[in-house]
Parts: C-alpha cells; sequence; structure tokens
C-alpha cells in the first residue's frame, strides 16, 4: 500500500487541473538548483528520492541509511539574494513521534524503514502562491540543513516535461493538488564536511563514543536513553570572528558541539561525561594548579555553565605531548591538561539563567545537550578572571588638587600563557566633593570614565 500511495501521488501532480495564470520563468540572479549526494554540490549522504526527482539507475547512494532521526521539511519562499529567511518559510513539516500512519502523509514527515526513506506530502495552498516565485524545499535535522531542491511552477504538462528533463528544478503544475518529497538519510549525513566529527547511534547500553582525533569523548551510562538517538560530535573552529562562547572570558580553540537528535533529556538518574583535550604551558611549574574551567555554553547566548569534574578514561590527546618532571615537581605528570565533566539532564529544568551545581558530581541543566537553539551545545575551556584595584581607589583631595595616586584597575587570569585580559571595559566614578576626571593629558574633563585595558590588561 506504501508504494501504491507513491504511485497514486505522482500521478496526481502530473494531471492536476491548470489555472489562468501564464508561465513566469525564474527571475534573474536567483541560484536555483537541487543540493544532495545526487546533485553537485551536495551532501554525500543525504538524497533526494522519485517521485521528486527523476529516478536514477544504479542508484546514487550505497551508505548505511539511518532511521534515527528526526528531520524537518521547509517549504520557502526565495528572495531576491536566492535564499530563504525566517520570515519566508510558508510551510514546516516535523517528524511523526511513533509508528507510520498513512492517514498524517498531509501533517508529519514519516520514515518508512522497508523503504529506506524519509517523506511527508505537501499540499499547496494555490491561493497564495505566485507563479513568479521560486520556491525552496529544504531538508533539516536540529538547525543543519541537510540539502534542499527548487521548485519551478509551471502551466501545462509540456511545460513539466521541460522542467523534469533538465533535471535543474523539481517542477510543479499549476493546481496540483499535492507533491511527494521523498528523501534518503545515511550514517554520517551530519558529520558532511565536519572537521574531526563523530556521528553514532545511542540506544539504551552503555557507550562510548570517540572521536576521530580521539581529543574528545563522551560516555553514556546504560539506561541513558530509552530509545536510540543520534549524536554528534563536531569540532567548533574558532577564529577572530568565530568564538565558542558568548562570553568575555579568555577562551581555546579546543572547544566541541555536541547535540542529539531528536533533542531529548536523559532519563532521570542518569549522566553523561564529557572529555575533552587542552594545552597547559609544559613550562610553568604551577601550571597544574591553574587549571581552567569545562563549560557549556549556548551558540549566541551570553553566559557559561561551569560542569563538575568527573575523571577522563577515554581520550588520548595525540600531539598533545607529556613532559617530564618541570623543576621542583616530586615527579613527572602531564601538563596537557584533560577536560573533567559530567551532566545529568532533568526534565523540565531549563533555566537561560546560570544553572548550578545539584550534587558534588553532577550539574542540572536544560534537556538534553540542546535546549535554546534547537540541539546545539558548546563545550570548551575558559579561564575564569579575576580583577584588583592596584592603585588610587577612595582617595580624598582637597578641592582643586589632583588626585596624588591615579586610579588603575587590572584584570588578569590564572592562566600562564593569558595573563592579561585586554578590551574589558572599567568604570571610573567620582563620588563625591564635585571632582572631575581628566583624560588623555587633559583634553577632556568628565564625571564618569569607562576606559578598556590595554595590552597590561589595565586601565587608568
Amino acid at each position: 500500500m506504501k508504494c501504491a500511495l507513491f504511485s497514486v501521488l505522482a500521478v496526481s501532480v502530473m494531471l492536476a487541473c491548470e489555472s489562468d495564470r501564464p508561465f513566469a520563468p525564474t527571475p534573474p540572479g536567483l541560484s536555483a538548483l537541487i543540493s544532495d549526494g545526487g546533485h553537485s554540490p551536495g551532501n554525500p549522504h543525504f538524497f533526494f528520492l522519485p517521485p521528486l526527482v527523476k529516478p536514477v539507475t544504479p542508484p546514487p547512494f550505497s551508505g548505511v541509511f539511518n532511521a534515527n532521526l528526526a528531520p524537518v521539511v521547509q517549504i520557502c519562499a526565495l528572495g531576491s539574494n536566492g535564499a530563504c529567511s525566517s520570515t519566508s518559510v510558508i510551510r514546516q513539516f516535523t517528524t511523526l513521534t511513533g509508528p507510520f500512519n498513512p492517514l498524517q502523509v498531509f501533517d508529519f514527515v514519516q520514515v518508512v524503514k522497508q523503504l529506506q526513506l524519509y517523506f511527508v506530502v505537501w499540499r499547496p495552498d494555490w491561493v497564495k502562491l505566485n507563479s513568479g516565485v521560486t520556491y525552496r524545499i529544504m531538508a533539516l535535522v536540529g538547525s543543519q540543513a541537510l540539502g534542499f531542491a527548487d521548485i519551478k511552477v509551471v502551466r501545462t504538462e509540456d511545460e513539466f516535461a521541460q522542467v523534469w528533463n533538465a533535471g535543474a528544478f523539481v517542477p510543479l503544475l499549476r493546481g496540483a493538488p499535492a507533491l511527494p518529497i521523498t528523501f534518503r538519510i545515511e550514517q554520517d549525513a551530519l558529520c558532511s564536511g565536519g572537521v574531526d566529527c563523530t556521528e553514532v547511534t545511542v540506544g539504551a547500553a552503555a557507550q562510548d563514543v570517540i572521536t576521530t582525533s580521539q581529543r574528545a569523548a563522551i560516555h553514556f551510562d546504560a539506561g541513558s536513553f530509552s530509545q536510540n538517538v543520534e549524536l554528534v560530535i563536531k569540532k567548533v573552529m574558532t577564529d577572530g570572528k568565530t568564538t565558542c562562547h558568548t562570553t568575555d572570558l579568555q577562551q581555546f580553540n579546543d572547544c566541541y558541539d555536541i547535540r542529539i537528535t531528536p533533542n531529548i533529556p536523559l532519563n532521570a538518574g542518569h549522566f553523561a561525561r564529557v572529555e575533552i583535550c587542552l594545552a597547559l604551558d609544559p613550562t610553568d611549574v604551577d601550571a597544574g594548579k591553574k587549571d581552567p574551567l569545562l563549560v557549556k555554553s549556548e551558540p549566541g547566548v551570553p553566559g557559561v555553565v561551569e560542569l563538575t569534574e568527573a575523571g577522563h578514561t577515554l581520550i588520548t590527546c595525540p600531539g598533545y605531548p607529556t613532559v617530564g618532571s618541570p623543576i621542583g615537581a616530586q615527579a613527572p605528570r602531564n601538563l596537557w591538561n584533560v577536560a573533567r565533566a559530567s551532566w545529568h539532564f532533568v526534565q523540565g529544568l531549563f533555566d537561560p539563567e546560570p544553572l548550578h551545581a545539584a550534587t558534588a558530581a553532577s550539574l542540572v541543566i536544560d534537556e538534553g545537550l540542546g535546549g535554546l537553539t534547537g540541539g546545539f551545545s558548546h563545550f570548551g575551556w575558559v579561564i575564569p578572571k579575576t580583577f584588583s584595584i592596584s592603585a588610587g581607589n577612595s582617595q580624598a583631595v582637597p578641592a582643586g588638587t589632583i588626585l596624588p595616586i591615579n586610579p588603575r584597575v587590572c584584570y588578569a587570569t590564572t592562566h600562564p600563557q593569558l595573563a592579561a585580559i585586554v578590551q574589558q571595559t572599567v568604570t571610573f566614578t567620582i563620588t563625591g566633593g564635585g571632582g572631575k576626571l581628566i583624560l588623555g593629558g587633559g583634553e577632556a574633563v568628565v564625571d564618569i570614565a569607562q576606559m578598556p585595558t590595554g595590552e597590561t590588561g589595565c586601565a587608568e
């Protein structure tokens, strides 16, 4: 019956009635195409399938079908820049939670394991659609787009055949009652294009997942999940513009994005442990006493949450050398530090404010590995900052007299290589007596001054 359903829907698209609106070509400047593993460029583990696209013999895929995901299908109108926006989405389908239901083919994305595909049927609202607009079908898991197919609305069967034979668009006959959207997602689709990325299925059994670099890992104990989920650990590539956390704390490049799909909490009483390598200065005798903090954050959301230490057993940190005894040390030690952290998940306890440790061995955080951003969370290192008023606080002098000590505030960290915190805003204020602050050798006189710290971490 499932195969018959697809055949009927495909025929209904071809034989739909026409409207009186004339066929309009795609406006110039739009980049309209099909992007998947069978159309370049595209994700090599994601494929649109017939009847949405032309059949290919033999099929262009050979990977392992992944039936454990919860994809979202969006229909959006392309703008003049050839892209969709959050406001241009005209229809969205989420994945059905539960077994295949043929009565809900128009409402939810469903997985058909026997056919190794996902599908949903879209009924276009022709009152709201415009023949002069190019529409795009997008398949996403979380916020990651796996592929897209652009739709060419046509008026006649001849135009349908022309577009279909060209293969660059999905043709849709004006007035068609439905369009079946079929696609295949394979293992590793979520890691396509990722650097140091690992994707695995995690279920009810205890499981250790280690990235290919062996510099990041996560452990789940038995019973953490009651269903299979897809876990992705991917290194966050940081540069001068992209950072791991939204914070003014010093942070490192050793950062990983960890997410599960579908984004569900671990079962009550269970926890997961994350391990991430970090290099400290091997020449500093006290480096072992200056451990940075391993934290979790939501991308784009200010603030970080410190994770509680829980030991490490999985990562080996290749390329992170072990050094001998520094001067003054009693025994050899590895100064290339390793993250030690754990967390457990409590359903319904999400709070955008800073969260607090519940016990000595765990941290209560939001549902699942994602929270605010639909499944994405960043885990990495930050350096706790300290500040000191090094000179000139709370001085009082007679009116018309310059303070004997220039007020000075310094910010620093406990990390040996990142001692000074630059561009930290310091506010200087006159609290009484009608005094003024003199800036920059006298060219400005103000009541309150906000100044950033310089290369030494100080402002004065």
